[in-house]
This record gives structure tokens, C-alpha cells and sequence, in this order.
């Protein structure tokens, strides 16, 4: 086995207001955001948002991110 390390950060919401966003202000976060990681020794960010929400999908992805996987959730 070979184990290579590594290290994220995770988070879970950027939001712009809406009389702010298509501005780039998400992307110019999102580029200072990877900048600051980088000098800090992580190699991997994680955002979690809701599956359905395609507008915060097309921009994570536009922004690079990738698929990772899917959470199902079932309420009791």
C-alpha cells in the first residue's frame, strides 16, 4: 500500500448577496481562498452544497471543483 498525504479544508456555504453576484466577487473568493490554502500546505478543498441547487453547482464547477460524491439523507 502506498499512503500519500494530504490535507483539506472543508466549508460549507459562500454566499454573495444577490445585488452583488455576477460580478465575479464569488470567483475572485474562490481565487484568493486557494491562494491562502496553498501557503498554508493544503492541497484539497471541499465545499458541501445542496444537490439541487444547480446555480451554486455551475459555479463551484466553473470554478474548478469536481463531482465527489452524494449524500442521501432519510428523515424519521
Amino acid at each position: 500500500f502506498t499512503f500519500l498525504p494530504f490535507s483539506f479544508l472543508y466549508f460549507t456555504n459562500l454566499f454573495v448577496k444577490e445585488e452583488f453576484r455576477r460580478k465575479n466577487i464569488g470567483t475572485y473568493l474562490i481565487d484568493a481562498f486557494k491562494e491562502v490554502v496553498k501557503i498554508n500546505g493544503v492541497n484539497k478543498i471541499e465545499v458541501n452544497t445542496c444537490f439541487n441547487s444547480n446555480t451554486a453547482i455551475s459555479f463551484y464547477k466553473k470554478n474548478g471543483f469536481k463531482d465527489l460524491s452524494r449524500q442521501l439523507i432519510l428523515d424519521i
